[in-house]
């Protein structure tokens, strides 16, 4: 292993110093980099970056396509948080030394009683686990050991950290309704607490990323909105029905959407959290395929854009979070009842009834890794916020398991981001270039576009039983596309979608791009629509 990491880092070290010209493409290729290499990618994606100037193999250029995943990497690189797609980029540039998409045991810690919540603190320094026997422990990451306990009673059903990581916020859960907690993670002292009055054992139950709002869904089929700060009932959301239990609640990442659903009348609903009211209903449509399965989790990805549910027929859903449709469907031998997406949208997490947990990737729906541990169903499960750790615990078994990226990759991944905020700080102004063996520019927004749809449709059609039907489409979509017809190109994507859902997404994708590029450009973006969509037609043939 030590050996391996001498080689990764003097590929890093290599590799860094060698480039040359690398200069990072702003506005439309940020929102691309967000969706393929997490959040730090977006963001970096508007800093110029140029590493020390020194000399380059002119016998290896880098292809475009590499180009571009190096400039996202190398940006990645000198952000905390750059995730699983950094990871990739990391183990595809230096020869595959490494496998980027698994993750290992590195500790047990006995919770002593099942566990009915996890949260981690936004520094990573804590985890904080609640027990169905009113306890809550704190627990030091780095050393794996008891940092202290909350004595309480009933069950602790939620549980959240505030950002300066000074206060953590429990919901205290009774038959006869609960309580909020606000503690001081210090201390462990009690600064705040009010009573949630609602009917029925509190199940469900979530709070809003900015904790300033707690949904509590019950056994009644309610679900209550609570201001933390004053403890004022908001709003009561009916609509799953009289009597029937709401599983599950899950806030969308700016906290404008609350998903909620129910086995019971076998729908997901989606709320609007400032009014109230009801924006879509997710129900199973008879003869497509699409079945919502007697859903009890409900998450959202980190950016917002997709849904994944599970539930009581061996399938769990991913689908668009803004219209409800069906992207992709993942199919077991178990039922998944926790669900949770890596913090760089690239994969899916799912606790099964058996004891294993799941790891699939979300663009090619292969799965990744299944992790085994647990001695009984695996209830919870939360992800550190830089992806590089995530923690689960059974039920019946008490413990709480944390599973990190084998050392090999994350200390790599450390040293290369060290190495290049030296050779690069943020915000230091570029260095001027110097003569010698030049690097190829990095490409277009539009050639990313153009080779993105390409190579979609390109794989979509080898692998298709319907190629006709989905050339008949895609020429649709493109004679939308140059018309500036955006239903037109949302109908034919939809129906895209049912033939391959890989192929839909990057359209939806990629569609969204090409607005953000045209966006303020009234004069020539017409004619600029039409280019575009004459390039793709000519790179698919």
């Amino acid at each position: 292993m030590h050996g391996m990491n001498k080689k990764i880092a003097l590929a890093l070290v290599v590799f860094i110093v060698g480039m040359q010209e690398i200069a990072l493409v702003a506005a439309g290729k940020a929102k691309e980099w967000e969706r393929k290499f997490g959040a730090a990618g977006g963001v970096a994606a508007g800093v110029p970056a140029t590493p020390a100037q020194k000399p380059f193999d002119p016998n290896r250029p880098l292809d475009p396509e590499e180009e571009a995943g190096m400039g996202a990497f190398l940006a990645g690189l000198a952000q905390p948080g750059s995730g699983h797609r950094v990871t990739n980029a990391l183990a595809e540039f230096i020869g595959e030394y490494i496998e980027p998409k698994t993750y290992e045991l590195v500790a047990t810690l006995n919770n002593r009683l099942p566990v009915a919540s996890l949260a981690f603190s936004p520094d990573s320094t804590v985890l904080a686990s609640g027990s169905y026997g009113g306890t809550i422990n704190l627990w030091t990451v780095e050393t794996k050991k008891l940092l202290r306990t909350i004595n309480l009673k009933f069950v602790i059903s939620s549980l959240a950290f505030s950002a300066n990581n000074k206060i953590l916020y429990s919901a205290n859960a009774s038959p006869a309704g609960g309580t909020i907690n606000l503690w001081g993670v210090e201390a462990g002292k009690l600064l705040r607490t009010f009573d949630i009055n609602i009917e029925g054992f509190l199940q469900a139950r979530a709070f809003s990323p900015d904790r300033r709002i707690f949904a509590a869904g019950s056994r009644t089929g309610t679900i209550t909105l609570w201001d933390v700060e004053t403890g004022k009932l908001l709003h009561t959301l009916q609509g799953h029905g009289n009597g029937l239990w709401v599983y599950s609640v899950a806030f969308s990442p700016d906290g404008t959407t609350l998903a909620s659903c129910s086995p019971d009348d076998n729908t997901i609903k989606l709320w609007d959290v400032n009014s109230g009211t009801l924006k879509l209903t997710i129900s199973s449509i008879p003869g497509t395929g699409n079945i919502v399965g007697q859903p009890e989790i409900v998450t959202f990805s980190p950016n917002g854009r997709m849904l994944a549910s599970g539930g009581g027929i061996h399938i769990i859903n991913l689908r668009d979070s803004e219209t409800g449709k069906l992207i992709r469907t993942f199919k077991e031998e178990e039922d998944a009842i926790s669900l949770v997406f890596n913090p760089d949208n690239a994969t899916l997490v799912a606790g099964f009834k058996d004891g294993t947990i799941k790891i699939w990737d979300i663009e090619t729906g292969e799965l990744q890794q299944t992790l085994e541990g647990h001695t009984s169903s695996v209830h919870h499960l939360v992800f550190n916020p830089d992806g590089s750790m995530f923690a689960s615990s059974g039920f019946a078994d008490g413990d709480v398991k944390l599973w990190r990226r084998p050392t090999d990759v994350q200390e790599a991944i450390d040293a290369a981001r060290r190495e290049y905020a030296a050779l690069h700080p943020i915000g230091a102004a570029p260095a001027a270039p110097k003569k010698g063996p030049r690097l190829p520019s990095t490409p277009k927004p539009v050639t990313l576009i153009v080779k993105a749809i390409t190579n979609a449709y390109k794989t979509a059609h080898v692998k298709s039983i319907k190629k006709g039907n989905l050339q008949v489409l895609m020429q649709d979509w493109l004679n939308a596309l140059a018309a500036g017809n955006n239903q037109g190109m949302e109908k034919a994507r939809g129906a895209i979608n049912i033939i391959d859902p890989t192929l839909g997404i990057t359209l939806q994708t990629q569609a969204q791009h090409i607005t953000t590029l045209l966006r303020g450009d009234e004069k020539t973006g017409a004619a600029r629509r039409q280019a575009i969509a004459g390039n793709i037609r000519k790179d698919m043939q």
